[in-house]
């Protein structure tokens, strides 16, 4: 498939075809590429770049991401719920001095 192909169906351009063209093209910024934001090309050395944004991919086109993001979502979720639950057994856990322990045993 072409580029325009990807774009005209709106679908997910392979990542080892922008990598090809970032490596190709050296002086296009690779952030405007993946996103569209900053300017198109690299900018001079010795010049400041923008500050980095965190990049979210559109759900939109990806079902199974927004539904990965969801689980994932759902299992850290669960896992906070386990690590409060755990802590909740080791405040009933009362520690038993050696002593103590060995008598236990012995009844």
């Amino acid at each position: 498939m072409t580029w325009s192909g990807w774009i005209n169906q709106g679908k997910a351009i392979p990542l080892d075809k922008v990598v090809k063209i970032v490596r190709l093209i050296t002086d296009i910024n690779a952030r405007w590429l993946l996103t569209g934001e900053g300017e198109m090309d690299m900018p001079e050395p010795g010049v400041a770049l923008e500050p980095a944004v965190t990049y979210k991919a559109k759900t939109d086109y990806c079902p199974l991401c927004a539904e990965k993001d969801k689980l994932i979502d759902a299992l850290n979720d669960h896992i906070e719920s386990l690590k409060n639950q755990l802590s909740d057994v080791k405040k009933e856990i009362k520690p038993q001095s050696g002593a103590q322990y060995r008598q236990a045993a012995n009844e």
